[in-house]
């Protein structure tokens, strides 16, 4: 039994890697094994097939990236605004840049939005669509009353493609900010910008609404 769930363990954290590396559709299941170092048969004996492991991985991987870097970091949708989407991009931009296993989620979310697979209408629900909750929540409460779902919506945008550019330009992340002395602090500087710049962007819409 140890030896079962070692080799799904095995399974799993390679599988998560190749997918992030390569996505769904050029990912093999020889190489997921092969650097599993487990028998091509143990996929489909522990998660059935392909798309099953993938699901697997996704949702781990998800998991992963809401363990180590949480959206709220106990804050409270009575907390300011502000400090609340400050949390919030800080998390996105630290597991875009996360060398571990919470950097696998965004990368695998590149390679699905990049060639969507049969997965992504349960990534859309069961991810995607809570966090898009909450940002807009936050942005409509930063725009106070008033605000049009469609300035809300736009808001939203700006700030998700600032946290996301990153995990889209690989070269531009590792040119950048890998290898650099003090890499963390510069990341961390970068999600202070962004938060900063989203804040000045929001409320130039409120002003001019």
């Amino acid at each position: 039994m140890a030896e079962s769930a070692s080799t799904q363990e095995r399974l799993l954290r390679s599988a998560c890697e190749v997918f992030a590396e390569k996505g769904y559709r050029d990912a093999t299941v020889a190489e997921i094994c092969e650097k599993a170092e487990a028998n091509i048969a143990a996929v489909n004996y522990h998660f059935g097939d392909k798309r099953s492991l993938y699901d697997a991985c996704w949702r781990h991987v998800f998991r992963v990236a809401l363990d180590a870097f949480p959206l709220t970091e106990g804050l409270t949708d009575k907390s300011p605004a502000e400090e609340r989407l400050r949390v919030f991009i800080r998390a996105f931009v630290l597991r875009v840049f996360s060398d571990g296993e919470p950097g696998f989620f965004p990368r695998m979310m590149v390679k699905e939005m990049a060639e969507p697979t049969e997965a992504l209408e349960a990534i859309l629900n069961e991810v995607v669509a809570p966090q898009k909750q909450m940002l807009e929540d936050i942005i409509r409460e930063l725009l106070g009353e008033g605000a049009s779902e469609m300035e809300t919506r736009a808001c939203g945008f700006s700030v998700i493609s600032q946290c996301v550019f990153f995990a889209f330009n690989k070269a531009m992340r590792k040119q950048h900010f890998e290898g650099i002395p003090d890499r963390d602090r510069h990341v961390d500087m970068l999600a202070k910008h962004i938060w900063q710049f989203a804040v000045a962007g929001i409320r130039g819409v409120r002003q001019e609404a």
